[in-house]
């Protein structure tokens, strides 16, 4: 019997143990097990497993640990949720104040709990909130955040305050890991990534007793105000830091918008001019990063905000104050923009195109604006009396003074003792005067935003080209017929552009481009400006159906490189000699002489039909009949005119507005014969060889190579010639020296 006593306990024991293993086995995650001894005294409070606990479910249902989607679950259906209607505000703040209570209880339940268990790490971390360092602070709160979010709000409301107190007090490390901890909270235990926050208000109040556990709901409702408040702050806060002088601070706090913008779709609209805003940034690499970070957003993480974030930038770039280097990298970013053929991608390409022309347009008329109120502004210094010392003592540090320390040979100021002499702008100074800053938009620019007119216009759908032309082309021609070069040309660049997507060029085009052939900028200004023309002459050329039009603008081109410098002649020459490479049948005008009755006054003679003498005879005897002799000079005088005129009908006329009416299909080419004759050798030489009938044959750049800057140095680095080559010029100048004096009196 005691034995099997002893066996059966022993059984006994063992059964229990399994009993209790599977009663383990059933519990879910997070359950609490089984308890033993007395039931729950009811004198205690309420069960943690029971309504009004604060954090768990009910028997049948746990919550989750996670706030958001503990919120989810006990979320009142859609139906219900629409149609709640907005309370009072008394009873909004008795819900509220109902919300705030069972924070506190769950707040108070949880600090009693850490301060039962008298684990090593809560008295650690106790500790340290208290007597910590800054970085030892920061680490607990954050911990203690993520353990449990809704019962450690306190801990987020320290982390902003660290962060807002280090950003104004100084501290700037303190913020960078303030920084660095708030961003990883918000993003992997605070925020839902799926969906924005609502405040408490915005809330189906009215409904919140539609369903079980309204308290706990009220809860959640509560602390989702809490987290989007403090998010808010914490935006802020980052928008504030991408402002600080200190550039790792700007770098951290555009790296933390980018990350919190690209997870979580809660202030995006804040992030997202977080990162607008320093597009505009005076530090180049805080600028080129912003633009970076806004590409990769567009193209990887988000493409449905491609359109958002497009319009974002174009309101940064006509906002007051935004500089020219800023316009210039939003432009760079836009003309990035991945485009596709949908009608999203159709709407993103037309409001581009339109950008880039107002930007544009913006620009031209800003650079005009100020050259006239720099011009003003000189006149008004000029004016000045001269009882201002100060204003004098600045205007002679900038003109030449005194000359400073050193006396006659010290270190003075151009202009005055002991400096240098100021050189002079006129004709006698080496160097060109400074281009006017209203001579047009920065090249930059403008070639940022051809780029992106000829990315963007393709994708522009077919209905909608024609009106955003018609839109864009009277300003665009206003600029073109402007007196400024560099305007003129910026202009009529993007007009071509956008013209040649209709495959139908206008004849105002080319009788604007015409015009500014004639400007006199066009052969004596810098090599940009003439290598821009020249790019745009032969594209037109190019494109143009007409052969009386492209032989005017040819004649044109000739005309004003035989008194152009050399640069600017041999570049037209050799656009000639592709032009005739490309449309040979234009060759006849250089080959073939025309009739001295439609090309020129050359006087030649012809046999006078009998006819003629008839009707001479016939008017001379009614002359000597009895007509006046003033009758007769006035009859000799209207049949001149009119011969004039029928022979001026066919004749060619450079004066013409439209080079299509010019007649230069009925005039030879002779203005080659003129440039063979320049005095420079490699004008004469490629004039020659279109004369020949051959092409120019040059691999350079002349309007680089051609400089007498260019010659100088070639010049200058030339090896020294043998004593046999020496001596066949005993008596004269070296071959060297002749081309030197050559080009000196050029």
């Amino acid at each position: 019997m005691a034995g099997a006593g002893v066996l059966g306990g022993a059984g006994g024991k063992k059964k229990k143990k399994k009993d209790d293993g599977e009663g383990k086995k059933n519990l879910k995650p997070g359950d609490l097990p089984p308890r033993r001894g007395r039931a729950w005294n009811p004198g205690a409070g309420p069960r943690p497993d029971k309504e009004g606990g604060g954090g768990g479910g009910g028997e049948s249902e746990r919550l989750s640990n996670i706030w958001y989607e503990a919120s989810a679950t006990l979320a009142l259906p859609a139906s219900i949720a629409k149609s709640a209607k907005e309370l009072p505000q008394r009873e909004m703040d008795a819900k509220e104040d109902a919300a705030r209570k069972a924070l506190e209880e769950r707040v108070a339940m949880h600090e009693k709990q850490a301060s039962r268990s008298g684990s090593a790490d809560s008295k650690w971390l106790k500790l340290v909130r208290t007597s910590g360092t800054a970085a030892d602070k920061i680490a607990a709160a954050t911990v203690l955040a993520q353990e449990d979010p809704v019962a450690n709000m306190k801990s987020l409301e320290t982390l902003l305050a660290l962060l807002e107190k280090a950003r104004v007090k100084g501290g700037k490390r303190g913020a960078v890991q303030a920084v660095q901890a708030l961003q990883e909270l918000f993003r992997d235990a605070l925020l839902p990534p799926d969906r924005k926050l609502r405040y408490f208000s915005e809330q189906p109040l009215e409904k919140s007793a539609a369903g079980p556990l309204e308290r706990k709901r009220l809860l959640f409702w509560y602390i989702e105000d809490m987290i989007k408040r403090a998010y808010t702050r914490f935006v802020n806060a980052l928008d504030a830091l991408s402002r600080d002088p200190l550039p790792v601070l700007k770098e951290k706090s555009v790296k933390a918008a980018y990350d919190m913008l690209k997870c979580t779709p809660e202030q995006e609209r804040g992030l997202l001019n977080i990162l607008v805003n320093k597009l505009g940034d005076p530090h180049r690499r805080t600028a080129s990063n912003a633009a970076h970070l806004l590409l990769e957003l567009v193209s990887k993480d988000h493409p449905a905000m491609k359109r958002v974030v497009a319009r974002e930038v174009e309101t940064f770039c006509f906002r007051r104050g935004v500089g020219l280097k800023a316009q210039y990298y939003a432009a760079v970013l836009l003309n990035q923009f991945p485009l596709n053929h949908t009608s999203e991608g159709e709407k993103l390409a037309a409001q581009l195109v339109e950008f880039y022309f107002s930007v544009f347009n913006m620009l031209h008329k800003r650079s005009k604006e100020t050259a006239e109120n720099g011009g003003a502004a000189e006149d008004g210094d000029d004016k000045k009396g001269s009882n201002d010392k100060k204003q004098r003592w600045r205007d002679g540090a900038k003109k030449g003074g005194r000359g400073g320390r050193g006396g006659r040979g010290g270190r003075g100021g151009p202009g005055g003792r002991g400096g240098r002499p100021k050189k002079s702008d006129g004709l006698n100074g080496l160097r060109a005067p400074a281009t006017p800053l209203g001579a047009g938009v920065d090249a930059r620019v403008v070639s940022a935003l051809l780029t992106g007119i000829n990315r963007a216009f393709p994708y522009v759908d077919a209905d909608a080209v024609e009106p955003l032309v018609e839109k864009v082309s009277p300003a665009l021609f206003a600029i073109a017929h402007s007196p400024n070069l560099g305007g003129a040309l910026q202009a009529l660049s993007l007009l071509l552009q956008l013209l040649s997507s209709r495959a139908a060029v206008s004849d105002r085009f080319y009788r604007a481009l015409y015009s500014v052939l004639l400007h006199p900028g066009a052969p004596r200004g810098s090599s940009a400006a003439a290598g821009q023309l020249m790019s745009l002459t032969f594209r037109a050329l190019k494109d143009d159906p007409q052969p009386p039009r492209a032989a005017a603008m040819v004649k044109r081109l000739l005309q004003v490189a035989a008194h152009a410098p050399a640069p600017f002649a041999c570049g037209s020459l050799m656009l000639v000699s592709e032009f005739l490479r490309l449309k040979p049948s234009h060759w006849d005008a250089v080959r073939q002489p025309r009739e001295g009755d439609e090309g020129d006054d050359v006087e030649h003679f012809v046999d006078v039909d009998d006819d003629d003498e008839d009707m001479d005879t016939k008017e001379n005897g009614r002359a000597e009949a009895g007509s006046d002799s003033d009758s007769d000079s006035e009859g000799k005088k209207l049949k001149a005119a009119k011969k004039a005129i029928e022979t001026a009908a066919h004749r060619y006329d450079m004066s013409k507005r439209d080079p299509l009416y010019a007649k230069a299909d009925q005039s030879c080419w002779w203005e080659l014969a003129t440039l063979e004759r320049n005095v420079h050798p490699s004008v004469a030489a490629m004039a020659r060889s279109l004369l020949y009938g051959t092409n120019v044959e040059y691999d350079g750049d002349p309007l680089a190579d051609m400089t007498l800057t260019a010659f100088l140095d070639k010049w200058l680095q030339k090896k020294n010639k043998s004593r046999s080559v020496q001596s066949a010029h005993p008596k004269g100048h070296p071959l060297g020296w002749r081309l030197l004096l050559t080009w000196l009196l050029f």
